[in-house]
This record gives C-alpha cells, structure tokens and sequence, in this order.
C-alpha cells in the first residue's frame, strides 16, 4: 500500500469509528484552496460541528502520527474551517472544535489501534 491509498484507508477507518460513537458524519476530504479537512462531523450530544484530521501510519518508528499536527498545520486546519463555517449556511456555526484521530495499522494482524484526541488547541 502506498502513502496515499494508507490515508484513504485511514480517512474511511476514521469515519467508521466516529459513526460507530454517534457522529453524523457532514463531510469526508473537504478541500479547498485555503487548505483541506480529512472528516468533518456532528456530534450529536452537543450538536458540536467536529473538523478531523487524520493521521495514519504503519509503523510508530519515526513517532507516532498525531506527533505530526504540528502549531502550523492546526493553524491550517483551523483557517480552514473558518473558510467551511463562512461559505457554508450550517447551523451553530459558533460551537466548533478540531480532533484529531490517529491510526496506527497493524498488516500482519490487519487490525488498527485508534486514538481520538478531542479539542485539540493551538496553544502549546
């Protein structure tokens, strides 16, 4: 599998398990010129709008994925969704956070560890 079939597959493992705890998936890969957003999902408890990013790795040798989402790319990810919440008319549009899901796949047993990390800030 290479790089961009693992995070398709990681993008569909994230939305299955935000369905399987209640999430109504909004959109999967919503990308525009200002940046892109792997899931976007309502949390049904809190009606709270939910902007994803999903990292998936193989392998935890060079760290673990969420390591990745660095103060720069939350700050992409959050431009994003404000450009999401301005053209889109979608209700409640100021209760918001980003998640992040990171996927570690197992090839040999085909399993996959997942991690959701919740309200993640730009604050250090």
């Amino acid at each position: 599998m290479d790089k961009l079939s693992i995070g398709k597959f990681g993008e569909q493992l994230a939305k299955d398990f935000l369905v399987k705890h209640g999430y109504e998936i909004v959109s999967g890969h919503w990308q525009k010129r200002v940046g892109e957003i792997d899931v976007i999902a309502l949390e049904p408890d809190n009606n709270e709008l939910v902007f994803v990013e999903v990292k998936t790795r193989t392998s935890t040798a060079f760290g673990y994925p969420e390591e990745t989402v660095n103060k720069k790319k939350l700050q992409k990810i959050y431009k994003t969704a404000q450009w999401f919440l301005f053209t889109n008319q979608y209700p409640g549009k100021q209760n918001w956070r980003i998640d992040v899901i990171s996927i570690i796949l197992d090839k040999t047993n085909n399993k996959a560890e997942i991690t959701h990390f919740k309200n993640i800030s730009l604050e250090p």
